[in-house]
């Protein structure tokens, strides 16, 4: 293992992180939402089919507080709680297209520091680091790939 390259990572990781969670904390906050709502609304924009037990498990807290803040969620405009046509006692839940558009608000917001920065990189810079990025980028689906190769083995 490379330890320059993987301090560089660290580094890299822990300043994007910072800056894209500090955009996603304002974009929240100027909108009025919690960051467990929030994160629900991520769950269901990831998971076609989640319903309240998924989200529950997801969060680490009760079906009857996630069930409490799907209810505000759907009072909302930003959630549907669909039945599920192969088991009417389960409810899916599904993003409004008001919750689609806070979802692509946020990812907007999160990643508006990065042309930011590209723009303040200038010219110069910007060719080598795109390239080491593409790559790096290439070893990271392939990474996720193994990963998700040695899971389902298990």
């Amino acid at each position: 293992m490379s330890l320059e390259l993987s301090n560089a990572l660290h580094a890299w990781a822990d300043l994007a992180t910072r800056q894209s969670m500090e955009n996603n904390r304002q974009y929240m906050h100027e909108r009025g939402y919690s960051f467990a709502q929030m994160n629900s609304l991520f769950f269901i924009h990831h998971h076609e089919r989640g319903n309240i037990n998924d989200l529950a498990s997801h969060l680490g807290i009760s079906k009857a507080a996630a069930s409490q803040m799907i209810n505000r969620l759907v009072d909302l405009g930003l959630v549907n709680r669909l039945e599920d046509p192969q088991d009417r006692r389960i409810k899916l839940l599904t993003l409004t297209e008001e919750g689609q558009a806070l979802i692509r608000g946020n990812r907007v917001a999160r990643h508006a520091w990065i042309d930011a920065f590209c723009a303040y990189l200038g010219e110069k810079d910007t060719a080598p680091i795109a390239d080491a990025l593409e790559t790096l980028v290439e070893h990271l689906k392939a990474y996720k790939e193994y990963l998700e190769e040695k899971k389902s083995e298990e």
